[in-house]
């Protein structure tokens, strides 16, 4: 949305200058190229952790659920398909403190008591199988788990690489 809400500004900003510029017909034509594709988003890759051990401490970790669960479902109730992956595949660990009493958000409510998600999480595909070129945008949702795993796996570090050169 802030993509949106800044290429919004920025053609505010063109159509207010002279336009009689080829160089401000041009960016006003770059613009609304980037609109339409921004309006054609439809498919969001979420890359959740594997890694379940907070360092040596013996304390269990994962992906934050609040963070995870905002974002996932302001996206699902848009319409977007979302695609759960993680490095390992399968159910992603889940962070125990983000689950706690005083981290409870409307958000994390509906987690909670969602089947359905319990369920595609249950099945996140494998990293390894992702092609960036399948989707519009990627999502890290926070915890220390990805601290971990993600920050050095190949197959995360080339998606994002990917998804870089995409918008550059």
């Amino acid at each position: 949305m802030k993509r949106i809400t800044a290429i919004v500004i920025a053609l505010v900003l063109f159509s207010s200058c002279d336009k009689s510029t080829k160089e401000t017909k041009a960016n006003e034509q770059k613009l609304s190229i980037n609109i339409k594709k921004s309006n054609a988003m439809k498919k969001v890759l979420f890359v959740l952790t594997s890694h379940e051990d907070l360092g040596n401490t013996g304390l269990k970790t994962g992906f934050w659920i609040e963070e995870f669960a905002t974002p996932y479902y302001l996206l699902k109730d848009k319409g977007i398909e979302i695609t759960l992956a993680s490095p390992t595949g399968g159910k992603p660990p889940i962070n125990p403190k983000s689950n706690g009493p005083d981290f409870q958000t409307p958000s994390t409510v509906r987690f909670n008591n969602d089947t359905e998600i319990q369920e595609v999480l249950s099945k996140t595909i494998k990293l390894e199988t992702v092609n960036q070129e399948d989707y519009d945008a990627i999502f890290y949702p926070g915890g220390h788990g990805p601290l971990w795993d993600l920050a050095e796996d190949k197959n995360s570090i080339a998606l994002i690489e990917d998804f870089y050169k995409k918008i550059t």
